[in-house]
């Protein structure tokens, strides 16, 4: 369970958009007879620590944790990657043997299978490496992908901007903003890029060719009161998974090995107004059978953008907390779990974009709403132009663990400082 601005869950989600939602559904078709039980999380199991190690971590800034964005398995060996120092850190059996250096690549994900790393950076240029030890590497393959663009609006061309750009005067220019590559995942011994625009692309052959999959040509997604269902390119449920709260985001995460695994987030309003989400790793048997749920560890500062993988069967976690990262196996969840004791049932507000606040109460303002998926990509991607308008001189110290709850762009959020002051900060 944590409290994560949703630019945090865009990447973990949403997250971690940017979220990687599913494709809208209009309806769920009734499921058919042969259809299993739902499955639901239980209470979450304690994990065992494969490794830890404080330094891909930094804390210096008191606002912001820097912290490693992905991670793999394979085997008894792990990949951590360090943004700290441009590296894919390397332990064998939980100790640290090396690193590889990738200055030159912004690593946003990992993938590994026997001593080949496939990495994709924040360009989306996907690299295949032969590992030939733990600071040397073979590359042997890679492609950037061109999936497109996210269409945001129109722009009606002043006389000023005319003469500025050579565009016609008055004419109308389309908005875009690029579609991009999130993570990369596993399914049967393929890869699966996981798409910002909620679409899931194929990636195949040595051209790492990409190939729309997701929508009603294959495995799909809709949304239906309590979790979600998984259905197939029929339209049929096959799969049926519940959470406590609002279901949020839904991905498949890995396929093989006899299972599937499916990444999901969910959220509620506590008694504060604050919005709290919660990951999890649904796991089924090909055919539909439940076959147990992974509750995700908390962590309050920072989330990584590869936040779980699956490997050999076990469900592994990467999470920071406390100055350090860790890696965690995971065990599935028991018994049932009770609803969190602050919980707040959400506001219903209304699903069109964008929403005006002058016609909210000043308290409601603050508090999260639904909003479309291509409202909250644009808001986040024009909130990384936007400056914070909190000063430390002005303000004070974030109070610890706060730092990213206060630059949500999707709602109002008020802090109180140390000083005693409160300080409101506009979302878009």
């Amino acid at each position: 369970m944590r409290r994560l601005s949703l630019s945090l869950l865009v990447l973990l989600c949403v997250s971690g958009f940017l979220v990687s939602q599913p494709p809208p559904a209009s309806a769920s078709p009734a499921a058919p007879a042969a259809v299993a039980a739902p499955e639901s999380p239980g209470k979450a199991s304690a994990a065992t620590v494969v490794l830890s190690d404080k330094a891909v971590v930094d804390t210096t800034d008191y606002e912001d944790t820097v912290g490693p964005q992905a991670f793999a398995v394979s085997g008894s060996r792990v990949y951590v990657e360090d943004s700290l120092n441009g590296t894919i850190r390397s332990y064998a059996s939980g100790k640290y043997v090396g690193a590889l250096n990738l200055s030159d690549v912004a690593t946003i994900d990992l993938q590994a299978s026997g001593n080949t790393l496939t990495v994709l950076d924040n360009a989306n240029t996907i690299r295949t490496y032969t590992m030939n030890s733990a600071t040397k590497a073979t590359l042997t393959g890679k492609q950037t992908l061109t999936p497109g663009t996210i269409p945001t609006g129109t722009l009606t061309v002043s006389a000023a901007e005319a003469k500025a750009t050579g565009l016609p005067a008055q004419s109308t220019q389309a908005l875009n903003i690029p579609v991009t590559t999130d993570r990369i995942n596993s399914v049967y011994g393929g890869l699966a890029a996981m798409l910002n625009n909620g679409t899931q692309a194929q990636l195949s052959g040595s051209a790492l060719t990409a190939a729309a999959v997701s929508g009603a040509s294959a495995e799909h997604f809709a949304t239906v009161a309590g979790g979600f269902n998984v259905l197939n390119a029929a339209g049929a449920v096959t799969k049926q998974i519940r959470v406590q709260y609002t279901p949020e985001t839904i991905e498949t995460l890995y396929r093989g090995g006899g299972y599937d695994y499916y990444y999901v987030c969910d959220s509620y309003s506590d008694t504060s107004g604050a919005g709290v989400f919660n990951t999890y790793v649904f796991k089924f048997a090909t055919d539909g059978t439940p076959a147990g749920v992974y509750t995700l560890k908390n962590s309050t500062s920072y989330a990584p953008n590869r936040e779980v993988q699956v490997a050999d069967g076990q469900v592994y976690q990467l999470l920071v907390n406390g100055g350090k990262a860790q890696v965690l196996r995971l065990a599935p969840d028991t018994a049932t779990a009770a609803k969190a004791k602050n919980f707040a049932a959400l506001t219903t507000y209304p699903t069109t974009s964008p929403v005006s606040t002058a016609s909210m109460t000043p308290q409601d303002s603050k508090k999260p709403h639904k909003v479309s998926l291509r409202a909250v990509l644009l808001a986040n991607w024009a909130y990384t132009l936007v400056p914070w308008n909190y000063s430390k001189a002005k303000n004070g110290n974030v109070p610890k663990g706060y730092a990213s709850k206060v630059k949500a762009p999707w709602y109002i959020a008020e802090l109180k400082t140390k000083k005693g002051t409160t300080v409101q900060f506009q979302g878009l």
